[in-house]
């Protein structure tokens, strides 16, 4: 939030209208999260100084919006921080113990309640995703006695094909194997086999992305939880976040 104070008091200095501000909001959100997200050695501080000195004729948070978008689209002193750079580093195989994991499947359950009509108050809100939600590995990284494949899970390595095996494909970390949880449930369900856990992911929970797990399983009957369900469940993240962090929604 530091990198944005200056840019909200400019606003107002300005004489910003608390539409502009909710728009300046916005963008800004839009820029660190890119920022967190990617990291690397790039400074984003350099880039955003000249906007903060910027003394346009006309409204100066339209012109902070124009600038800031056709940067990131097209120049190359702001190319780390690209829609292509946004959906590499949403492909990356370890989210688990990141910073923003939790904000990103925070965002995504906002994107899942407005896919179902659910208005304010949220169902979750910013207080409580700091103060008592976890993450859980809906494959564990721990599986119970038996070995996964027997709890209900795919092979966690797999010689003749790594890309296949939950572990040795490096899908046990990334964003489809992770989901947000209370930690007296995280703290339940354990590291219990995959129909135990599924049950209780559908019962009376909050949280829409618990309740859709079941949609990315093939089999509903016998549900198994592979690299395959992984996979799926995350390019569905992926693309929503596509659409959350659009800059074409700035505007």
């Amino acid at each position: 939030m530091a990198l944005a104070y200056p840019f909200f008091i400019r606003a107002r200095v300005r004489g910003a209208s608390d539409g502009q501000i909710e728009k300046l909001a916005r963008l800004l959100e839009n820029v660190i999260f890119r920022v967190i997200l990617i990291g690397g050695r790039a400074r984003i501080e350099a880039r955003l100084n000249h906007y903060l000195k910027l003394a346009p004729e006309g409204d100066y948070v339209d012109a902070l919006a124009v600038g800031m978008v056709s940067d990131l689209r097209h120049q190359g002193w702001w190319s780390y921080w690209s829609d292509k750079a946004v959906q590499d580093a949403l492909d990356d195989a370890n989210f688990y113990g990141s910073r923003i994991t939790n904000y990103i499947l925070w965002r995504y359950e906002l994107y899942l309640c407005s896919k179902t009509g659910y208005q304010a108050p949220l169902k979750v809100g910013y207080a409580d995703l700091i103060s008592r939600e976890n993450i859980e590995h809906i494959a564990p990284q721990t599986p119970s006695d038996g070995g996964p494949v027997a709890n209900g899970y795919g092979p966690y390595e797999d010689a003749g094909d790594p890309e296949n095996g939950i572990v040795s494909g490096h899908w046990m970390n990334c964003l489809g194997n992770l989901m947000l949880i209370a930690g007296g449930h995280n703290i339940v369900i354990r590291n219990h086999d995959f129909g135990l856990k599924l049950d209780s992911y559908g019962k009376g929970n909050l949280l829409n992305q618990q309740k859709e797990i079941i949609d990315f399983v093939f089999d509903k009957t016998k549900p198994v939880w592979d690299q395959e369900a992984i996979e799926r469940r995350l390019r569905v993240i992926q693309q929503a976040a596509a659409g959350l962090w659009a800059l074409d929604k700035i505007s």
